[in-house]
């Protein structure tokens, strides 16, 4: 039996009580569950192994992935071990089976009635919602297991802080008119335009970013790895001759250094094999020493050779950097006007931060490329472990923020310091936070980054020339 028919038997005769798993030609394999589908599919190309795709959706959210990946066939073992998590976010998403929403105001008493009331319209209209009621400080900690957050009017002005945090979600103020009839259908009504018109992608996009001195005469793709709030994200793109030519994603609850090395697969989707390109740009989360990841993101220890495992199996140059520094990079190359520079970077509900530093050009990585990992000063800060709690509001992540900024303002005196941290928007409430501390003439310009991902492109992009460039020195 080759090994594609040995995988394709074992799908359907795993032993898994979730969901309903069927054959639905040779090439796709069909998970079915209450609102949830799931879905397997094999692609062949002749020589080559074969590619798996696999991919979760909610009904009526087909263009909405919520498990997606692609890998090469040649591997049972790493196959399994992806369907097995494949089963289990399949069974997350069936434990939320109808569509959660939250409604929030100061404590929550005033939106359990209307919560009810909510719940109600939406059965006797047959809607698939579920609505809960929580105070607002609690719902910054608890946004990702809802489709919508909604704020009554006496919090309202606080929805920005709410969106920043979950700039994937649909957040709304109700108006006092309809909070104050407990006019349900009307909020439901509200709900389900909001719903509709971020489902077609009519939402704010991020500005786009003007790239520098990245002209050349090369095939470079980029991978990012980033963390969000119980969730990860891997993004790729390729750019021929400075461009965009290709951009994807793959979307998991967990992160595995072996998810690198499958976008791969993707890419062979799109008709690009990875001997065409001349350079493969790496960044990821933790520390990274020439080439190798020797902490990961959470803080683990775990050597991997991503560098010598990709050019052994790819054949073309490969350059590793944790994504904070890729990012700083980026900032760095989209400016004119500084030399000296901070990226900060530090996801929601997560007390530890990642910083990038570039001093007179030059990307400062330290011994064993540990520069910027801050994880090893919070514990030292007092009250830590208030400080933990503290990074779900606004106003405890911008204290946090300041606290672990002045561990690098009082050493490399940036003049900028770019801040990609969702929580933290307001660069000037973050300024008088410094201005405790500092003398207002040594506080750096601090620049929001509203985009993270797309500086850590364009910073692997540079990294990338920057390698080809000393590659070609050193063989002149």
């Amino acid at each position: 039996m080759s090994l594609d028919e040995e995988y394709r038997s074992w799908l359907l005769s795993y032993d898994q009580d979730i969901c309903k798993v069927e054959r639905v030609d040779q090439d796709h394999v069909r998970l079915l569950g209450e609102g949830v589908t799931g879905e397997v599919a094999f692609y062949r190309f002749e020589g080559e192994p074969e590619i798996v795709e696999m991919r979760i959706w909610r009904e009526g959210c087909e263009d909405q992935n919520l498990f997606f990946l692609h890998f090469e066939l040649d591997d049972l073992d790493r196959a399994q071990d992806l369907f097995k998590e494949m089963l289990e976010a399949f069974g997350r998403q069936l434990k939320q089976s109808v569509s959660k929403v939250l409604l929030c105001c100061t404590s929550g008493m005033t939106t359990t009635l209307f919560a009810a009331k909510m719940g109600e319209a939406a059965k006797t209209l047959s809607l698939g919602f579920e609505f809960e009621a929580l105070p607002l400080e609690q719902a910054i900690a608890h946004g990702e297991d809802y489709v919508a957050i909604l704020l009554a009017p006496q919090v309202g002005y606080r929805r920005h802080e709410v969106a920043d945090a979950y700039p994937d979600k649909v957040v709304l103020e109700i108006p006092a008119k309809i909070f104050g009839s407990y006019d349900a259908g009307a909020a439901i009504r509200l709900l389900l335009s909001a719903l509709e018109t971020y489902a077609r992608g009519a939402r704010p996009e991020a500005p786009e970013v003007i790239e520098r001195d990245l002209s050349n005469d090369k095939k470079i793709l980029v991978i990012s790895s980033v963390h969000r709030i119980n969730s990860a994200r891997i993004g790729y793109r390729i750019y021929d001759h400075g461009k965009k030519v290709l951009s994807g994603r793959v979307y998991k609850y967990r992160l595995d250094i072996r998810d690198v090395e499958d976008v791969a697969a993707s890419v062979r989707m799109s008709g690009v094999h990875m001997h065409e390109l001349d350079a493969i740009s790496v960044a990821v989360p933790g520390v990274v020493d020439e080439g190798s990841l020797i902490m990961t993101g959470d803080g683990a220890f775990s050597s991997y050779d991503i560098k010598s495992r990709f050019e052994e199996r790819y054949g073309v140059p490969v350059f590793v950097e944790n994504n904070a520094n890729a990012a700083a990079v980026g900032c760095y190359v989209a400016e004119d006007d500084y030399e000296n520079i901070v990226l900060y970077t530090q996801r929601t509900g997560h007390p530890v931060p990642g910083q990038g530093t570039i001093v007179r050009g030059q990307l400062v990585r330290g011994r064993s490329g540990a520069a910027g990992e801050m994880r090893f000063v919070g514990p030292y800060f007092s009250n830590w472990e208030d400080r933990l709690s503290s990074c779900w509001t606004q106003e405890g992540m911008t204290e946090l923020v300041a606290a672990y900024l002045l561990c690098n303002i009082c050493v490399t005196a940036p003049e900028a310091v770019f801040v990609a941290v969702q929580l933290v928007p307001d660069m000037e409430l973050l300024k008088q936070k410094l201005l405790k501390t500092l003398p207002e003439e040594l506080v750096p310009d601090l620049i929001h980054v509203d985009n993270y991902h797309e500086r850590i492109m364009i910073g692997g992009l540079a990294l990338a020339l920057r390698g080809l460039r000393a590659q070609a020195a050193q063989e002149a």
